[in-house]
């Protein structure tokens, strides 16, 4: 059957919330793999506002009802959350994880933020467990002598491959699912 000019076909959209710019542009990074490998995902990216798990998951709901009235359903939901939050607010958190479930959105830890995730793009699994922020920073600076906080997806894209993410997946769970809907798990 041919395809009338102009035509396209509609991806399915899935919703990708994101503490920061950080995370936004390592999204689109993930959204140029999806297009290399022809997969018919959009990742449809937001940074959420609030400093908190429970905040960010108030306004992740916010924008996914805002968004769904605009453009439609989205097949699926993700939330990017740094880790080392639910130590400092264990109740804050815990709620925060009920609203996502309630709500069918699944979060994706950091851990324990968003630097000490890109390090697992590099890691065997279970080999490294970085005792701090620093050493997290040293070690980074190592392998992305280029990083910085709201780096575009471009400069992702020129040091990390899909074997980097299923690395990175080997390491997270959470990730891993994010990863195996994308089909980008084999």
């Amino acid at each position: 059957m041919k395809r009338r000019a102009g035509f396209r076909e509609q991806r399915s959209r899935i919703f990708v919330g994101c503490e920061g710019q950080s995370e936004q542009s390592y999204s689109k990074f993930v959204s140029f793999l999806l297009a290399k490998d022809s997969v018919g995902f959009h990742l449809d990216s937001h940074v959420l506002q609030g400093g908190d798990p429970l905040a960010r998951v108030r306004a992740a709901i916010l924008k996914i009802d805002h968004e769904t009235l605009k453009r439609g359903q989205y097949i699926k939901k993700f939330v990017f959350l740094d880790s080392d939050l639910v130590e400092t607010r264990p109740d804050n958190s815990k709620e925060a994880m009920g609203l996502a479930s309630d709500n069918s959105i699944n979060l994706i830890w950091q851990k324990p933020n968003h630097e000490g995730f890109l390090t697992m793009h590099f890691i065997e699994s279970g080999r490294w467990t970085p005792k701090s922020n620093a050493e997290i920073s040293d070690f980074l600076k190592r392998l992305l002598p280029n990083y910085r906080k709201a780096m575009a997806s471009r400069a992702y894209a020129k040091t990390l491959t899909i074997d980097h993410v299923r690395r990175a997946a080997s390491h997270e769970p959470d990730f891993a699912s994010f990863i195996k809907i994308l089909r980008l798990d084999q």
